[in-house]
């Protein structure tokens, strides 16, 4: 099927290929048969129109008024899912696991590589009806041949077809090879080490947990108990403290340790509770009516989504729930210290803390976190620590009723006292320009490109990067929680045409003073370069909501595709010590005001008087 066949040809079957490996047998029916191709995958997109064969991309068909329309019908469903008629059948003791899970149901619960395949997620789920409707406006094939595995973008697919009377087929009817799977999804054999596993844990943690009541009980028992959610952008103000507080990690591991035979019982009962009144729900017309989407009834879909994934959610938070609430009391627990980050979890925590009569603060993690997960955290915890007034000033529009404390951002404190015109600066710069890029994570499925998060951010890297050659050797800086394997995958498809290698063991401040400039998405990244001296390029490829410090007029130069990075990258390879001459390094940090190396003194401080506000309460109340 050449490129200049027509692709509107209604009557051909329509073959859905996502899966690299099918590109062979593509390729050679393409010689021998007329279909139409079509694919969400970025690579198989590339490959086929190098060969000249005509493929319909899905993510082409995106509109912005699509996005908008699927943005709200999902905004809307998240605000009424768990409330119908008034009635939370989510509640359990005052607590809304609804709300714990608000945002564990708007994205993807398992990640793939792959665009569009997220296992479950309502974001992927309503973007692929969207293609799929407006893939069948023109087109209407008898039959569809696909490689795909369960997926959000397959149910889409069985929902939208099935309503239209197109038949799906698997394609290894057509080309005689086995179903393959998603790439980097298939589950590898189980080893003597995973078997074992399932005994062994429960014996180690209740080690650990008694191990940690006796140096609590031998050590500290005089001390008041502060439980902190582990995140190192707390620990400054733990080791300002630690000597008045007894701080209690609760780390995401306590969250796994099984209740006791009496917490597993309550958890079942509440859980089988939840289910009962649910039913009673689901079964209602008008509960169903408002899974409707443009036209299509994907009830369907959500129902079952409940059914295996929510359910065991619930289950999984109950028991949570039991374990939580039996470390609180256990160690009389005096105050609650999270970080805006790790939304569910954090959430479980705070509610369960405010229902026990406990104060919770909330400390801004990076700077645009607290903007984008916070603000609902907030909702339930008794005060928020804010690296600015401009932070301060959204938290106040959206929980006037909450204390706000401006103390700066935590992680800066080690920059501080570091001159920018104390770092050296060379006389002239000679190729290769020497660049650091710190990688972005895989949290989200952007639906709406050609790949997720991560992917469209390294493909911009590269063919900017590409356009300079051996001008520019580049440095990737991998975030804790990424995988060394998959980027060396993506970078083979990539082929990129400059020197590069992958930076796994040295710290940020290290890596910076061995480069000239650094590429980043991570906010945090940013800040820290700023205070040592080093020049950044905000690499913006999703066009997502940008913090305050990257607002126009902030001084730091931003990018939003491949050509605008070229085009920056290209004026420092020039004439490196004009470029930086001329690089603004206070503008950007005059935005996280204050910024003078207390931050954690200032955290602690909130920590002291909230205790004490806490001790005085409870003397009135007797």
């Amino acid at each position: 099927m050449a490129e200049s066949q027509p692709p509107n040809q209604s009557a051909l079957p329509m073959w859905l290929v996502n899966h690299p490996e099918n590109l062979p047998f593509v390729c050679e029916a393409c010689q021998t048969e007329m279909f139409q191709v079509v694919t969400s995958h970025w690579r198989i997109e590339q490959s086929l129109r190098r060969k000249s064969i005509h493929v319909i991309e899905l993510e082409s068909l995106i509109t912005p008024q699509i996005g908008e329309y699927a943005d709200a019908f999902i905004c809307q469903l998240i605000r009424t899912w768990f409330v119908h008629d008034g009635q939370d059948f989510s509640l359990v003791d005052g607590i809304s696991l609804g709300l714990i899970h608000e945002y564990e149901l708007r994205h993807s619960h398992i990640q793939s590589t792959e665009s569009l395949t997220a296992i479950d997620g309502i974001n992927p789920f309503l973007h692929a009806v969207c293609l799929f409707i407006k893939l069948f406006e023109k087109r209407h094939p008898a039959v569809i041949y696909h490689d795909l595995q369960p997926s959000a973008m397959l149910q889409a697919l069985k929902i939208v077809a099935g309503q239209r009377g197109i038949e799906l087929r698997q394609l290894s009817e057509k080309t005689g090879t086995p179903h393959l799977p998603t790439m980097r999804t298939a589950k590898t054999r189980p080893s003597l080490r995973d078997w074992l596993y399932k005994y062994v844990r429960p014996t180690a943690a209740r080690y650990r947990a008694w191990m940690l009541w006796a140096g609590y009980r031998l050590f500290h028992a005089h001390q008041p108990v502060v439980g902190m959610v582990f995140y190192h952008c707390l620990l400054p103000a733990k080791q300002r403290l630690q000597q008045q507080f007894y701080f209690l990690n609760i780390s995401p591991g306590w969250l796994w340790h099984r209740p006791d035979r009496a917490g597993r019982q309550t958890a079942k009962t509440q859980h089988q509770a939840i289910l009962m009144r649910w039913q009673t729900i689901r079964d209602q017309p008008s509960y169903r009516q408002r899974f409707e989407f443009m036209g299509v009834d994907c009830s369907q879909y959500f129902l079952s989504l409940f059914d295996q994934t929510v359910t065991a959610s619930f289950m999984r938070t109950l028991n949570q729930r039991q374990v939580i609430q039996a470390l609180f009391k256990r160690f009389e627990v005096r105050l609650l210290l999270v970080h805006s980050d790790e939304p569910n979890v954090l959430r479980l925590c705070i509610l369960v803390a405010r229902q026990l009569g406990i104060d919770s603060i909330v400390v801004q993690h990076g700077l645009y976190d607290l903007a984008d997960n916070g603000s609902r955290d907030l909702l339930t915890a008794n005060h928020a620590c804010v690296g600015s007034e401009s932070d301060a000033a959204f938290v106040r529009r959206h929980c006037p009723d909450h204390p706000v404390h401006v103390t700066g951002l935590i992680q800066l404190d080690q920059h501080v006292g570091v001159s920018t015109t104390d770092v050296s600066r060379p006389s002239a710069k000679q190729y290769p320009l020497r660049i650091l890029v710190l990688t972005a994570t895989t949290d989200h499925i952007h639906v709406a490109s050609r790949c997720n998060e991560s992917e469209l951010y390294l493909a911009c890297v590269v063919e900017a990067a590409s356009a300079l050659a051996e001008k520019v050797t580049v440095t990737f800086k991998l975030h804790p929680s990424e995988n060394l394997d998959r980027y060396k995958q993506d970078m083979s498809y990539l082929a990129p045409r400059f020197n590069y290698q992958f930076l796994t063991g040295l710290k940020l401040p290290e890596a910076l003073q061995q480069h000239d400039l650094m590429i980043s998405t991570v906010s945090t990244g940013v800040a820290e370069a700023l205070c040592l001296g080093k020049p950044v390029i905000f690499l913006n490829t999703l066009q997502t909501p940008v913090p305050v410090l990257f607002h126009a007029g902030s001084g730091l130069p931003a990018a939003e595709n491949a050509k605008q990075l070229a085009d920056m990258l290209q004026l420092a390879v020039e004439d490196y010590p004009t470029y930086l001459s001329q690089y603004d390094f206070q503008t950007p940090l005059a935005h996280i005001a204050p910024f003078d190396g207390h931050a954690a003194d200032r955290l602690a401080e909130v920590v002291k008087q909230t205790i004490i506000q806490d001790s005085l309460r409870k003397q009135s109340i007797v």
